[in-house]
């Protein structure tokens, strides 16, 4: 049990499961590890914790903000013109980039390159809100395993715009979402990276669980 816990800080996606065996095999002694997990700069690895002491102690117990450090993960950025297209069993939705949130856009570029999106699915849909994606777990809660700082953008949140899903501030990694219809009240709230060019047809009819079979990056001819 304590070789998983000391697991966590390198590896998030595993601190739900292992806290949840903590507070059912130590109870209370589980107390101090959930409490360093507390100022994890992963926010998922923050909400864990805290859920997790709200029920040991009876209380609630809140995360910190925590300010991502200097040196956190930082991508190479994405150049002008850099497009997305995602290949789903519905069709392909081609994304340009946009060149005033190259580091988001970058992350995603890389990411892409690696694979990492083969196989993963669209885990949250609403009609006329958006189409959210990303996930390896398929949850909403699972990432690559680090954080990139927000990038806010003077691009407003259209239908077909692209933003990059959070769960805190500068908690970006692998969840992007489209969006169906115009939603101002998401502008400047989360990164707005990119507009579909291509496929918003396919967008309209992705379906919770809809399969995305590769990312491929590629350049709009100027």
């Amino acid at each position: 049990m304590e070789a998983l816990a000391d697991r966590v800080p390198k590896e998030p996606d595993l601190a739900e499961a292992v806290a949840g065996a903590l507070v059912a095999v130590q109870g209370r002694a589980a107390e101090p590890r959930l409490r360093e997990w507390l100022n994890h700069p992963h926010a998922n690895v923050r909400r864990v914790a805290a859920e997790s002491l709200s029920t040991l102690t009876g209380t609630p117990v809140r995360s910190a903000r925590v300010e991502l450090p200097a040196d956190t993960y930082r991508p190479p950025a994405a150049p002008a013109g850099t497009t997305l297209t995602l290949r789903t069993r519905k069709g392909d939705i081609t994304v340009l980039l946009d060149p005033d949130a190259p580091l988001t856009g970058g992350n995603l570029v890389a990411l892409a390159k690696q694979g990492y999106f083969r196989g993963i699915t669209f885990h949250r849909v609403v009609p006329d809100f958006v189409a959210q994606g990303g996930d390896p777990r398929g949850d909403g809660e699972g990432g690559p395993g680090h954080s990139i700082r927000c990038e806010m953008t003077r691009r407003p949140y259209a239908r077909g715009t692209v933003g990059m899903a959070l769960s805190g501030k500068d908690t970006g990694g692998s969840q992007f979402f489209f969006t169906h219809s115009p939603q101002p009240h998401l502008d400047g709230r989360y990164t707005a990276f990119g507009e579909v060019i291509s496929g918003m047809d396919v967008v309209d009819a992705l379906l919770e669980g809809t399969v995305i079979d590769d990312v491929v990056v590629g350049t709009r001819a100027p």
